[in-house]
């Protein structure tokens, strides 16, 4: 995260990273995860080894929901395009 702000700094971006919250109703697999990272990269144009991946446990509000949750952090700047991260499919 620290190299994403470094990057934001040098290439003069307004961003350092962005965040994705992945918050299954069942307990995902590795391969369920994994396969969710990589379909979200399609989606965004991003390297998925470029990512840092939290893993958080807490319960829900919703007691018959998984109490595990993932915070995928995306660097703004993608080098291997050597532009910024594509949002134009994201919302706020």
């Amino acid at each position: 995260m620290k190299d994403a702000m470094r990057q934001t700094k040098h290439k003069y971006l307004k961003y350092g990273f962005h965040h994705f919250k992945i918050s299954p109703k069942e307990k995902l697999t590795n391969e369920q995860l994994r396969e969710t990272i990589n379909k979200l990269a399609q989606e965004y144009k991003f390297n998925p080894e470029d990512i840092t991946l939290i893993e958080h446990t807490k319960k829900r509000a919703d007691t018959t929901a998984s109490d595990k949750h993932y915070h995928l952090i995306v660097p703004h700047y993608q080098p291997t395009q050597c532009k910024a991260l594509d949002t134009k499919n994201g919302f706020s």
